[in-house]
C-alpha cells in the first residue's frame, strides 16, 4: 500500500482519518486551541487545552500539535513589531 503524502494546506482541507492523529493548532503565546468544530470562515473559537480536551474526548498527546497566533496575540505581536518595520522600512 502506498504512503499518502500531503502538503499541511491538504492535510487541514481533508480532515484526518480515522485513527489518525489531528492537526492541533496551538497559539504560541498564550497556549489557546483553535476548535475547529462548527466553524465558520468568519468566525473562530479559541478554547483552553483543558476545555478542547473535555470536548473531544482526546489526549493533546494524541494529535501534531502546530503553532499560530489567535487573534488576540497576534493583534498585540503586530503592534509590538510595529517600530522595528517602520525602522528597517517596512511599512503597510
Amino acid at each position: 500500500m502506498a504512503v499518502e503524502r500531503l502538503s499541511l494546506r491538504q492535510f487541514v482541507k481533508r480532515g484526518p482519518l480515522p485513527g489518525e492523529p489531528a492537526l492541533i493548532s496551538v497559539c504560541s503565546m498564550c497556549g489557546l486551541i483553535r476548535d475547529q468544530t462548527g466553524m465558520s470562515q468568519t468566525q473562530e473559537r479559541w478554547v483552553t487545552k483543558r476545555t478542547y480536551s473535555k470536548t473531544h474526548g482526546v489526549s493533546l498527546a494524541d494529535g501534531h500539535l502546530t503553532h499560530t497566533y489567535c487573534p488576540g496575540c497576534f493583534t498585540d505581536f503586530m503592534e509590538r513589531v510595529k517600530p522595528f518595520t517602520r525602522s528597517i522600512g517596512l511599512t503597510g
